[in-house]
This record gives structure tokens, C-alpha cells and sequence, in this order.
């Protein structure tokens, strides 16, 4: 546009001096100048068209522009839902897994739900069925377990203060479960889920300070890696997914955590 310009700038200049150079030198006719005043003229109706030109192309870059941003944003949004639809779906697994671990026994602890007692030579049940080693200890361990599925139900609906308090209680009240460390690592999800990154990498830390030989250790080790991920601590974010992938690398958490380093620049977790 610039090239253009400068040529319009000296054709309309061209005029001018031949103009100037007739009438000093006294031979110019009046046909001549009002050919030349035509010439002008021409010019002037180009320069406007083409200052038209410029003005329209301006305006379609900037529209250009504001399209691309929008589209950037939009991207930028379902990549923030998808990530959000993600976390909720690595919940659901989470709790799906301990259902039917529940279910199958693996988490129930000792004097939680007792066993029926072999039957007699009768053929009839013993009278210690239903009951805990003491004949009735089974009891405070069965209101312990009402706090945890409550403390849970409230993080479900999303009342986290009240899951938080509840999920406390139960550890506090509930000193050889085996839901312990399940209890600790739903602390740390309830901050999470409230946006405390960095209170929620303390709860899932004493995941893993306190009960080494949980079940929750994948888990919890995976999502301290995701907050510092979410934080923009990504070299920590990389050294708690390859941690998961060194320690557990058949787990689920593991192979999320190999799909975050490709995200961070990784092609895979070292095995």
C-alpha cells in the first residue's frame, strides 16, 4: 500500500510541475491547462479510492482479528470444560472402585461387619452372629462408618465444609480403619473441588506421609501432580506423574499421568 501511495504522490507531483514549467515559461494554452487540471482531478479520484481501500482492508484485519480471538476463547472454554468434565470422571472411577471394593470386602476392617460363626453340630448358627469380638464392640465401629458414608454423601452433593468436618471426625474417631486413608485423601478432594490448590496438596501429601501402604497412594500422588500442573509449577507437576508412573505404573493414575507429560512436552513417562 506504501509503493502505492508514493507512485499516486508522484503522478499527482508530475502534473504539477509541468504545469509550473509551461506557465513560467509563457507557452502554456489554455487547452493544455485544463488537460492538466483534468489529470488532477483523475488523481485526486484515485488517491480517494484508494485511501478506501486502505480503510476497508483495515477494517477486515480487525475483524479478522476479533473473529480469531473469539475463536481462541471458545477453544479456550471446552478445553476448560473438558478438563473439569475429566476431573469428575477420574471421581466417578474413584468411587466406583471403592464400591465395589466395599462390595468384595477388601475394605472392611477387622470387627466392622463380623462374619457369621461356623454352625454347630446342631445344625443351628451360634448366638456370637452380628456381634464384634466383645459381643457388642461392633457397634461404635458401625457409627464410625454412618460418619464416613455421611461425610461422603455431603461431598457428593457438593457440601465440602460439611464432608471436610465429617471426613475429620471420622479419623479422629477411627483409629485402626482401614477407610483412613480414604477419608484423608477425600479432604484433599473436597479443597480441590473448592479451588485451594495448594491446601489440597497438603491433604494429599498426608495421604502419603501417613498411610504408605493405603490404596489411596496412586491417587493421591497423581492429583498433587495435577495441582501443581494447575498451579504452573510444572517441573514439580512432572516429578509427582513420574513418580506415579515409577511406582504404580500398571494403575490408572499412571496412565493419566503419562497423558499430562505429553501435555507438558514429555512424548512418555520413563517406565
Amino acid at each position: 500500500m506504501r509503493i502505492r501511495s508514493e507512485r499516486s504522490s508522484v503522478a499527482w507531483t508530475a502534473p504539477l510541475i509541468v504545469l509550473s514549467i509551461t506557465i513560467a515559461g509563457g507557452c502554456a494554452t489554455k487547452q493544455q491547462v485544463t488537460g492538466l487540471e483534468s489529470s488532477m482531478a483523475e488523481l485526486r479520484t484515485r488517491n480517494d479510492e484508494i485511501a478506501g481501500e486502505i480503510r476497508s482492508l483495515k477494517d477486515l484485519v480487525q475483524t479478522e482479528h476479533e473473529l480469531i480471538m473469539s475463536a481462541k476463547a471458545d477453544v479456550l472454554a471446552e478445553i476448560s470444560g473438558l478438563r473439569e468434565q475429566i476431573r469428575l470422571l477420574e471421581n466417578r472411577l474413584t468411587e466406583r472402585r471403592d464400591e465395589a471394593a466395599f462390595e468384595s470386602g477388601t475394605l472392611v476392617e477387622e470387627g466392622e461387619i463380623t462374619m457369621p460363626a461356623p454352625a454347630l453340630e446342631t445344625g443351628q448358627p451360634s448366638d456370637a452372629v452380628g456381634k464384634g469380638p466383645d459381643g457388642g464392640g461392633g457397634e461404635k465401629v458401625g457409627e464410625n462408618r454412618v460418619a464416613y458414608d455421611t461425610a461422603y454423601l455431603d461431598m457428593t452433593r457438593g457440601n465440602y465444609p460439611l464432608a471436610i468436618d465429617g471426613f475429620r471426625s471420622f479419623i479422629e474417631g477411627s483409629g485402626g480403619s482401614q477407610l483412613l486413608d480414604n477419608a484423608q485423601y477425600w479432604i484433599g478432594e473436597c479443597y480441590y473441588a473448592q479451588g485451594d490448590l495448594r491446601r489440597a496438596i497438603e491433604e494429599f501429601e498426608r495421604v502419603v506421609d501417613n498411610y504408605p501402604e493405603g490404596n489411596k497412594i496412586p491417587s493421591a500422588l497423581f492429583k498433587i501432580g495435577k495441582c501443581f500442573h494447575e498451579i504452573g509449577d510444572t517441573d514439580s507437576a512432572r516429578q509427582y506423574f513420574q513418580t506415579v508412573i515409577n511406582g504404580y505404573p500398571r494403575s490408572d493414575e499412571a496412565n493419566l499421568a503419562r497423558e499430562y507429560l505429553v501435555e507438558l512436552g514429555e512424548p512418555s513417562g520413563r517406565r
